[in-house]
């Protein structure tokens, strides 16, 4: 109840420890100690809570701030500062001024006794920022995004593919062919081709946003497919399909997802935001959870895969795709399944996604149509006419058609350990 109080004489004191990583807000401090300004305890306790949010709404803004790789935010800041000043009338000045600071961040990071024997990088770290040599990626990813005329769905996507290049260079001007080809191989290991296309397509855009154009070009001839095979998306058998469905270890909303993407070809994003139209029994993709506007669709539902559909679709506001992704990844891993395997020689990638691939897989085997396929899966379709046309009455003409897909879980289900120990 009195925590963080303290008495002195009469009044009343706040004493908190103040976190390693903001005590630059307090020159370095590691305690504060400050009068509360009473000697009643009910208002002390009172000015103290009041006191302490305020202090973690300050600190929590701090380590929001970007910070280079020895910077702390408040150097970063400065040397942003700096480096914005040299566009100025006073280049030369500004220059000095950064030769300044830099020597007085070298003398406080390095012994005394090894001046000039040492070097620091949070020095060095500075200097290339204030003089314009340097320029945090963090930073020129936020420029970017904020910057640059992209979709919402591309700036998303660019968001989070990214991330990795922040987290591998710390500074714009260390991205180069030699060092992409290692951060290329490293995530081409677990990543389909088209992943580490949009990865390679996004430090491009980056690059060429800051003018970066002479390494923009570099990456742009690099072979992605070099050093060992990038994965390709696979599909589930039905066997493996069975499993996953009747698993005793798994929640019921992941097996009704995985039922509901299996007979409909629904992406996890899809999915997440599943109506059911019971009136005409057929799920509905609105616009805020379709990838594309040719996604809008309506789906007729499988028999199989209608029950999963309402319980879905009755508490869809709990789901995430990340919850989603996580779970499924999770259960295919207890289940001891593969998710990388080689078909035809060719390392296949098998996660929630898969299984979109497998339902096209068996519309294909069914001798349906490419329209029917594309028309079913949301993707593009010719022109405006055909895309209308298939919102209105598609979904009933390809019901026959959805209806036939079978992966003999009925008949299979009793052969799996899960089901019987179900």
């Amino acid at each position: 109840m009195n925590r963080y109080l303290s008495k002195r004489g009469r009044t009343w004191y706040l004493i908190k420890r103040i976190p390693a990583d903001v005590r630059e807000l307090h020159q370095g401090e590691d305690t504060i100690r400050e009068s509360l300004k009473t000697t009643d305890l009910i208002a002390a306790r009172r000015i103290r809570d009041a006191r302490l949010k305020e202090l973690e709404a300050e600190w929590n803004a701090y380590r929001a701030l970007p910070r280079g790789k020895h910077l702390n935010p408040r150097e970063l800041h400065a040397a942003l500062q700096l480096r914005k000043d040299l566009l100025g009338s006073e280049r030369q000045a500004v220059l000095e001024i950064v030769e300044e600071c830099t020597n007085d961040i070298y003398n406080s990071d390095v012994p005394e006794q090894l001046h000039g024997l040492a070097s620091s990088e949070k020095a060095a770290e500075f200097n290339g920022i204030a003089s314009g040599k340097r320029f945090p990626t963090e930073l020129a990813v936020e420029e970017f995004l904020a910057g640059a005329k992209l979709k919402p769905t591309t700036r998303k996507l660019y968001a989070g593919l990214l991330k990795l290049v922040i987290n591998k260079f710390p500074t714009l001007e260390e991205i180069n062919e030699v060092s992409i080809i290692s951060l290329v191989r490293e995530y081409q290991r677990d990543h389909t081709a088209k992943s580490v296309r949009n990865l390679l397509t996004a430090t491009r855009n980056l690059l060429h946003y800051h003018g970066h154009n002479h390494v923009r070009e570099a990456i742009r001839s690099l072979r992605i497919d070099a050093h060992k095979p990038l994965l390709e998306k696979g599909i589930w058998t039905p066997k493996e399909l069975v499993r996953l469905t009747v698993a005793n270890t798994a929640p019921q909303w992941l097996r009704d997802c995985i039922i509901v993407a299996a007979y409909s070809g629904l992406r996890a994003q899809e999915i997440r935001g599943l109506i059911y139209d019971a009136g005409e029994n057929q799920l509905v993709v609105p616009l805020q959870n379709a990838k594309t506007t040719n996604a809008i669709r309506r789906i007729a539902c499988h028999p199989k895969a209608k029950e999963a559909a309402i319980r879905l679709a009755s508490a869809n506001d709990k789901l995430t795709v990340h919850k989603l992704s996580t779970a499924f990844r999770s259960l295919v891993e207890k289940l001891n399944l593969p998710r990388i395997v080689e078909i035809d020689g060719v390392p296949t990638k098998r996660d929630f996604h898969a299984l979109r691939h497998t339902f096209a897989s068996k519309l294909t085997a069914l001798g349906a149509e490419e329209s029917a396929i594309k028309r079913i899966l949301g993707h593009s379709t010719k022109g405006n006419v055909t895309r209308g046309y298939s919102q209105k009455v598609g979904a009933e003409l390809d019901r026959p058609l959805i209806e036939r897909v079978s992966y003999e879980v009925s008949d299979a289900a009793a052969a799996t350990p899960e089901a019987k120990a179900a």
